[in-house]
């Protein structure tokens, strides 16, 4: 293992993971290979029994190369950005960030982490067209990057406010999110008003006498036939013992499904028509009827509720998001919090399906309506579904998520470059101070040409690893209630151990050439590691809330080639699917997460662990800095770190945090960073040290008197991503005293355990 001082891209050992699990492993790309019939066969096999290859178990061997030093900087937006900043400087200051060979970063913590891999990509004199791309190296030799003072570091503070930074970015924010929540309509409601429309000139105008629509004998036969076929098949499963389990199997699938289609079954030949016909006395007699209001009225009301909800998934609570809608003051703030929780969470489960069934009431009664005019109804059915077609075909699934507009935010604070102001075209004609000549300037790198992620692998730098997180539905693939496995990004590998891992360049080259490779830069990936608010959220996310967070375009996730897919594809299907098709859009509305899907959606890396530590564990580090500010008064994240650490990996974590737990008024902590060993299967053991954002004694004096005026500092709200220079540099000075403090209790662990792990 070469030292992180003399690593570079020509030295790196690839030990992707999908190298070894080539063999037996990759079903999806194997399946693919096989011929047509042996395809058409395991698709019958699925609808007939619900059989599926079992998941593929993940696996314990290091994604890349095995390190010896590691840093680890947790999720935790903007408030995790400037306290990683702090940490990060005090260990750049005493050598010990370039001499690092991983640094992982999650969410907030990738922000920071990226920014510094950014600046630290000078041009090269080699190649004429970088000059100007990337910082000055001169400049760059002469002061470290996000040095304090550095251009860059006050560059990034003066936009600390980032995702909005004045009335018309917040206006902008909102607009997004209406326009998305209007497209996803329009997607799910152009098929939907056809297909009924369809259904009412075939079926329902039959029924229609000019007074109303009257459900005939049929109605409740098609329904009664379904559900009661379901019911016999549950019976005989449980009266008459299977003679094989592939019979178990199917009795067990169709009992669901005919129980299921029988609920289906209702609701189209009875509860649509009665709907409909209450619908209808108001189109036709003028009759103001209440059952429309109800249906349509509920729907918005439980999109709102929605929307309260996933505010509290955030860490806001029910009474105070709707205080914030509206200062509302009614029966639901006074419940108990867990009696406001379930009514709010009840309500948005319902209020998608609910919105969808006043949108169909709505255009049966409107068909029934017509009925004199059946072919000037087919003809609107049929331009409704060419539209849907059209839609379906041109439509890019991630262009009107918040991906790209929070990608976009994220760039204008943190991708950036140093460079002198003769270097860059649009500052090449601005009047230079001495200084500026001197010391360079930060500026932000060309959104269209921002940095691959196979280019951020630099001479005398860490590899930096970006941490997100890939939902997963299938049943077994994952442990009860995490719904989640790791998905990371680096120089080298793209992937994770149960998804398959798969040579970055091999992954870009997929794709290269297409609109596609733009989600494939360094900014991307923080933005994926980054994306908290989203339908399928791993451990972190409630299945109630996954319909309408999708619904109202609540969708920071990004649809992600599968890294099998892309190593068994070829190149005719990887020019077809250069994007995901809309209909992933429906399995983000359903939270459908398949390991064996062309894609997979990549979410914040703390939906699988907050810290980053799995993943120095996974990649052998013996000496590991850890620092946390995911915020909160427990240590819920480095709980979940030490079990990951033990049930995936095997490795055993010793440590006792109770030094940093905050008491008293004010909040103290005894300390800010612990020294904790751990010990992996083979008996090898390393050291951690691990440091909480905890205000103790040692703390700054201007960073205790902020406490004072902030009771909520060091624990700001998530949520809240507009920080004013106070807070910013309180955070950032809590995080370098920390490092200081890291440094410290490593030396502590042996004074020549640094030359031993360099030159292991």
């Amino acid at each position: 293992m070469t030292s992180g001082q003399d690593r570079g891209d020509d030295d790196f050992r690839d030990r992707g993971l999908l190298d070894k699990a080539s063999a037996g492993h990759l079903w999806e790309a194997s399946l693919r290979s096989q011929p047509r019939r042996a395809r058409l066969k395991a698709g019958l096999a699925y609808f007939l029994r619900g059989e599926r290859p079992e998941p593929v178990p993940a696996l314990r061997e290091p994604v890349e190369d095995v390190g010896a030093i590691g840093i680890c900087c947790s999720g935790g937006g903007i408030r995790s950005a400037a306290y990683n900043l702090g940490a990060l400087q005090a260990l750049q200051r005493e050598d010990r960030l370039h001499r690092a060979d991983y640094l992982a970063a999650v969410s907030g913590g990738s922000y920071i982490a990226a920014a510094y891999c950014m600046v630290a990509k000078t041009w090269q004199d080699d190649d004429p067209g970088s000059k100007g791309r990337d910082s000055n190296p001169e400049l760059i030799e002469r002061e470290a990057p996000f040095a304090p003072g550095s251009p860059e570091e006050q560059y990034l503070r003066n936009r600390s406010s980032y995702m909005a930074r004045d009335g018309s970015a917040k206006l902008y924010l909102f607009l997004r999110l209406l326009l998305g929540l209007l497209i996803n309509l329009l997607f799910l409601a152009l098929p939907l008003v056809a297909l009924t429309i369809l259904a009412g000139v075939v079926f329902y105008m039959p029924l229609y006498d000019g007074k109303g629509l009257d459900a005939p004998a049929w109605a409740w036969v098609i329904p009664a036939i379904v559900f009661g076929a379901g019911v016999i098949v549950a019976a005989a499963s449980v009266l008459r013992r299977a003679p094989n389990d592939a019979y178990r199997r199917a009795s067990e699938v169709w009992c669901s499904r005919l129980l299921v289609g029988g609920v289906l079954a209702a609701v189209v030949t009875l509860v649509l028509p009665v709907l409909a016909d209450a619908d209808l006395h108001k189109l036709v007699g003028g009759s103001d009827t209440t059952l429309p209001k109800v249906t349509g009225g509920t729907g918005v009301a439980g999109l709102i509720a929605g929307i309260v909800a996933c505010l509290h998934e955030l860490r806001a609570t029910p009474k105070r998001a709707a205080a914030e809608l509206g200062r509302t003051r009614g029966w639901l703030a006074r419940q108990t919090p867990r009696v406001r929780r379930a009514v709010v969470h009840s309500a948005a489960a319902v209020a998608g399906p609910l919105l969808l069934l006043t949108i169909a009431v709505a255009a049966l009664a409107f068909a029934i309506s017509h009925s004199d005019e059946a072919g000037w109804l087919l003809g609107l059915a049929a331009g409704l579904l060419a539209a849907f077609f059209v839609l379906y075909v041109v439509a890019d699934l991630t262009s009107w998520s918040l991906h790209p507009f929070y990608k976009r935010r994220l760039c204008t604070a943190f991708a950036l470059k140093r460079v002198r102001p003769d270097d860059d075209e649009r500052t090449r004609h601005r009047a230079v101070l001495s200084q500026e000549a001197e010391q360079g300037i930060a500026v932000e790198r060309d959104f269209d040409d921002l940095v691959p992620l196979s280019k951020t692998a630099l001479r005398k730098w860490p590899t930096l690893i970006v941490c997100a997180a890939a939902n997963v539905s299938d049943s077994g693939a994952t442990p009860p209630g995490r719904r989640v496995t790791s998905f990371t990004f680096s120089a080298h590998t793209i992937g994770g151990p149960l998804v398959g891992a798969l040579k970055t360049t091999d992954f870009e080259d997929a794709f290269d050439g297409g609109r596609r490779a733009r989600d494939l830069t360094l900014p991307a990936a923080v933005a994926m590691s980054g994306a908290a608010i989203s339908p399928s959220s791993g451990k972190t996310g409630s299945r109630s809330l996954t319909f309408l967070m999708a619904l109202a375009n609540m969708r920071l996730g990004v649809w992600v080639p599968n890294p099998r897919w892309v190593a068994g594809s070829n190149a005719h299907e990887q020019r077809r699917y250069k994007r995901p098709r809309p209909w992933y859009l429906l399995l983000e509305l359903l939270g459908r997460n398949r390991l064996d899907a062309r894609y997979l959606y990549v979410t914040d890396g703390g939906h699988y662990e907050n810290l980053g530590l799995v993943e120095l564990l996974r990649r052998g580090c013996k000496s590991i800095y850890c620092f946390d500010a995911s915020g909160g008064h427990t240590f819920s994240a480095l709980g979940d770190a030490v079990a990951l650490a033990r049930s995936e990996l095997g490795v055993e974590i010793d440590i006792d945090p109770r030094q940093l737990v905050s008491e008293g008024e004010p909040l103290r902590a005894e300390a800010n960073a612990i020294r904790a060993r751990f010990t992996y299967p083979g008996g090898e053991e390393g050291v951690l040290v691990y440091a909480r954002n905890v205000v103790s004694s040692s703390a700054p004096w201007d960073v205790r008197a902020h406490q004072l005026e902030d009771p909520r500092f060091p624990n700001d709200s998530t949520m809240d991503q507009l920080y004013t220079d106070q807070k910013f540099e309180s955070y950032r000075a809590l995080g370098e005293r920390a490092g200081t403090r890291a440094i410290e209790l490593m030396d502590e662990a042996g004074v020549d355990q640094w030359a031993e792990l360099a030159a292991a």
